[in-house]
């Protein structure tokens, strides 16, 4: 027996519903997916800027580590207090983008910490595989502060990429830069989803 056809009105309110689904799908409990790691890298590069600057000392670099050491226990906590959400096919394909996102991201600054010694690399690479991340996200949920965000911190990760080239090695102004990208990609969307959410 052939399926019943959907109108175009009814495709749109599907679509729609998928839509709105996925937005309150990045919430856990009162905070949300992109405030957690929004927040977590955010601050972690400003202290790591602040650490460095007052003792010259670049081990400071190893607290890089507190964002997945602290983000995914904090993540997978804040999993267990909800109810399992019911996941839709956007749902799946974001959370897809982002765990393979995550994996690369890992991956790099294995290699970079331990193969060349350096975080030189580290700090562009990340932002510019993170605002790739934020700007499908924005693209599928229809957020256009979001894709417009990813817009500017793509811009500033190959302006890091174009100044490690040609103008080694000056590393400090890449922290707090890296920090402001997470606060207009991450934390500001993050607020804004919130702020709508408590509306509807």
């Amino acid at each position: 027996m052939e399926g019943k056809k959907m109108t175009e009105k009814e495709s749109l309110e599907l679509i729609t519903q998928m839509i709105q689904n996925s937005k309150k799908n990045l919430r856990l409990g009162n905070v949300n997916v992109l405030l957690l790691w929004g927040y977590l890298c955010a601050i972690t590069a400003l202290v790591v800027y602040v650490l460095i600057l007052i003792t010259g000392n670049p081990l400071w670099n190893w607290l890089w580590l507190a964002i997945p050491v602290i983000g995914f226990p904090v993540m997978h906590w804040l999993k267990k207090k909800e109810d399992k959400p019911v996941l839709t096919y956007t749902d799946k394909v974001l959370l897809a983008i982002w765990s393979n996102i995550g994996q690369y991201g890992i991956g790099i600054s294995i290699i970079a910490a331990f193969y060349f010694d350096s975080m030189l690399l580290l700090l562009p690479i990340i932002l510019l595989l993170c605002s790739l991340g934020v700007n499908i996200t924005g693209s599928i949920i229809n957020d256009s502060w979001m894709r417009n965000a990813a817009g500017c911190a793509l811009a500033i990760s190959v302006v890091m990429i174009s100044h490690i080239l040609f103008n080694p090695p000056e590393l400090n102004f890449m922290y707090p830069a890296f920090a402001v990208c997470f606060i207009i990609m991450l934390i500001i969307p993050g607020h804004r989803l919130n702020r709508r959410h408590t509306k509807e």
